[in-house]
């Protein structure tokens, strides 16, 4: 049942060609990046939420990709676009009714 279910999640971005997963490379550039945050920026690396430590990896994926991302969270990718050039914007405000 979990398995049918992720491969359910899965399939339409697989279909798509929308799946992207962290490269290698990706990987050493989100490392590279929280160091500088740490240096630079005065960020603690020990206390970092997790969550964050994902958005740089996100957007490591996303430069190396050439992909914009759509995100909420603009206070963090903000941040991370100072050591990190890539693309990022808001989502659409929803249409009221």
């Amino acid at each position: 049942m979990a398995k049918d279910l992720a491969e359910g999640l899965a399939a339409p971005f697989t279909r798509t060609k929308r799946m992207v997963v962290p490269s290698h490379r990706a990987w050493e550039q989100a490392a590279e990046t929280i160091a500088q945050l740490g240096w630079h920026d005065g960020l603690n690396r020990s206390t970092l939420p997790r969550g964050f430590v994902n958005d740089v990896l996100i957007a490591a994926s996303c430069r190396e990709n050439g992909l914009t991302l759509v995100t909420e969270n603009v206070w963090d990718f903000s941040r991370i676009q100072k050591r990190i050039q890539f693309d990022y914007v808001a989502p659409w405000p929803e249409l009221e009714e």
